[in-house]
């Protein structure tokens, strides 16, 4: 009876140790979920890892159980920007092995150019409607 306690034990403690491991998908932007392979993935209490050819990567976390909170470190590709840096303010570990967001990378400066397109266009037609306005007012 006792060497059966300690065995379940042991195996309970073993159990407790593993890493949660999570997996998760790189890919590029607008592109029909075309993966980005050489991309360097790292979280806090998980080693790194770089996607692979299918764009695919997996991260082993000690020490953390499902529901905590995951903090993103570094997500690095040459050439390319991160484009939901969003989705990973506020990831928990999931208890599946998906990690739950996809990775969105686009080439550098393909969301600076957006966000000046669209917050040009908006200033435009706010000085558009100011000066039609400022007009009705003087006449």
């Amino acid at each position: 009876m006792k060497k059966l306690l300690s065995t379940a034990l042991f195996l309970f403690l073993v159990a407790a140790l593993m890493a949660q491991v999570q997996s998760g998908l790189v890919r590029r932007l607008n592109s029909n979920k075309s993966p980005i392979p050489g991309v360097y993935i790292k979280f806090e209490d998980a080693k790194g890892d770089i996607s692979d050819t299918q764009g695919k990567f997996v991260l082993r976390f000690e020490g953390k159980k499902p529901g905590q909170l995951l903090f993103k470190k570094e997500i690095f590709k040459d050439g390319y920007e991160l484009v939901n840096e969003k989705d990973f303010e506020l990831i928990k570990l999931s208890d599946t092995d998906q990690l739950g967001v996809d990775v969105i990378l686009a080439e550098a400066g393909t969301v600076d150019a957006a966000k000046k397109e669209y917050y040009n266009v908006s200033e435009e037609a706010l000085l558009a409607g100011f000066n039609r306005e400022k007009k009705e007012l003087r006449d």
